[in-house]
């Protein structure tokens, strides 16, 4: 049985896509609120992010193909969209929405194909390579020349 849509001030709702509504209080995905969001200020960014005035979002299809979304942990003023995968803040770089730990966000670089670097460690897919291979380190070498 379906759940009925309760929305916190109807007369302020806005349909932003098939996924995302907003009110004057709240923001709600699938119909289901977003616990602490901000219905005022929130925005549907680059493909996989949102914002409030208090938190940045990423968004992302569940198993069942369904959008849900977290938050990121990231410290509100310096955060800065990368691109569909990755985003950083003065202190970290986050890789679909989670810390990378020990991220350098000054050193951090996108390659290509989910490949990016910080402090010459390469990186897939949010993972470092704690030992660089010898056929890394010669992969890294020929997209330099």
């Amino acid at each position: 049985m379906d759940r009925p849509f309760v929305v916190s001030d109807l007369k302020s709702l806005i349909v932003l896509s098939v996924e995302f509504c907003k009110d004057n209080v709240s923001v709600y995905i699938n119909t289901s609120p977003i616990e602490g969001s901000d219905g005022t200020s929130f925005e549907i960014l680059e493909t996989n992010y949102a914002n409030d005035k208090n938190k940045y979002y990423y968004v992302y299809p569940n198993l069942q193909g369904i959008l849900e979304m977290k938050k990121i942990p990231c410290n509100y003023k310096s955060c800065q969209i990368i691109d569909y995968k990755y985003a950083k803040d003065y202190q970290s770089v986050y890789y679909l929405g989670e810390k990378i730990t020990d991220s350098d966000p000054m050193s951090f670089e996108i390659l290509f194909n989910g490949f990016a670097k910080m402090t010459k460690r390469p990186i897939l897919n949010g993972k470092k390579f704690l030992k660089p291979t010898l056929r890394l380190s010669v992969f890294f070498l020929k997209i330099k020349v």
